[in-house]
């Protein structure tokens, strides 16, 4: 039977994640990332809540509780991160409904570089699709950006 930590780390790595992408979507450092998955300490009672939602399970799966994998809400969460000049500037969650809304009332998702790369109808097609993970990846000399659906 696995335990919290190796679940963590499976988790983690279905979804294409390294510990310090973790870390800076939850606003911890990546060796309480490490921590967790080696077994040596526990999430604390908040953030188990957070990490079940970046990884689209329930708590009662992270917890061995429950064996069903997918979440039961069927709302997923659009993933915003932006990095300018090696700085992390945005790092943002935002339910489907939302993100769709901001697209329609043409704000963009992430910043200015990101603009016209996705649209509303391709937001709800990659979602409608079951599409999960990184969807819009933006580089440039000084300008990192990821939109996810997780």
């Amino acid at each position: 039977m696995e335990n919290l930590g190796e679940r963590l780390l499976r988790l983690r790595k279905e979804k294409g994640l390294t510990q310090e992408e973790v870390g800076a979507r939850l606003s911890l450092s990546p060796q309480s990332v490490s921590k967790w998955e080696n077994g040596t300490s526990l999430p604390e009672i908040d953030t188990l809540g957070r990490l079940a939602d970046l990884y689209g399970v329930s708590t009662d799966y992270l917890l061995g509780r429950d064996d069903a994998k997918e979440r039961r809400s069927s709302s997923p969460t659009i993933v915003i991160h932006v990095e300018e000049g090696g700085k992390e500037e945005v790092n943002i969650t935002l339910p489907y409904p939302l993100a769709k809304m901001f697209l329609r009332k043409g704000m963009h998702l992430g910043t200015e570089k990101t603009d016209g790369v996705l649209s509303p109808e391709q937001l709800d097609e990659a979602v409608a699709s079951g599409a999960r993970g990184r969807i819009v990846e933006v580089k440039d000399e000084d300008t990192y950006v990821t939109i996810a659906i997780e």
